[in-house]
């Protein structure tokens, strides 16, 4: 297993997760304190289907001496990329649209080509348009795109490129949300909702029901 970072300025290296072996059924943690602070896609290649996910901390200042250190988390959960579906943003907060080029599967990881382009767009409560912004980013980058206070919702809509432009890359986005407290930042990531495959049967089989009384 291979898990390589898209920075802002490209693909970044951190040691020790160039190779990881999983053995299955077993859960892996993979330390990141080594990333530069900034904003970054993670990318997962495995031999055989993996479940992954990330978590964001903030660490807060005690209210009191003696008092725990406040540590704020939020997970962001895996999928693939892509995702032209909007995302409700709650008001009231800090909010940055954070939005990744990931390279086409066989392009090399440390110098991916391409370009992909998108349109991102920010809704206020009544559905009028507060910013209607192009995206292009180089293959292999991610940059963080900062919200309009009023936005309720967002949605980044990949454009059709050339095959010598795009180079099969796609966009991979989230919305990064922040609050400041009392006693140091909430923080929360909204991804694109993930659909399952349509059901069309569902298997019912009788059972018996023992009271719990």
């Amino acid at each position: 297993m291979r898990v390589t970072f898209y920075g802002a300025s490209g693909p970044i290296v951190l040691p020790g997760t160039e190779e990881l072996r999983l053995v299955p059924g077993e859960v892996m943690d993979v330390d990141l304190g080594g990333l530069v602070a900034g904003a970054y896609a993670v990318v997962v290649d495995a031999d055989l289907p993996v479940l992954a996910g990330a978590r964001v901390q903030r660490v807060g200042t005690p209210a009191a001496p003696g008092d725990p250190t406040p540590v704020e988390q939020a997970w962001i959960g895996a999928r693939e990329a892509g995702g032209d579906e909007l995302i409700a943003v709650p008001a009231g907060f800090v909010s940055n649209a954070v939005v990744s080029a990931i390279p086409a599967p066989g392009e090399s990881t440390q110098e991916p080509v391409g370009l992909v382009s998108g349109v991102l767009r920010a809704f206020d409560e009544s559905g009028a348009e507060l910013i209607v912004e192009g995206v292009t980013l180089t293959a292999g980058t991610t940059v963080s795109v900062p919200l309009p206070e009023g936005t309720a919702a967002v949605e980044l809509v990949g454009t059709t490129a050339s095959e010598a432009v795009g180079a099969g890359a796609q966009l991979a986005w989230g919305v990064l949300v922040e609050a400041q407290g009392a006693d140091g930042r909430f923080v929360s990531v909204l991804t694109p909702p993930v659909h399952g495959a349509a059901v069309g049967e569902v298997a019912v089989r009788s059972a018996q029901r023992l009271p719990i009384e």
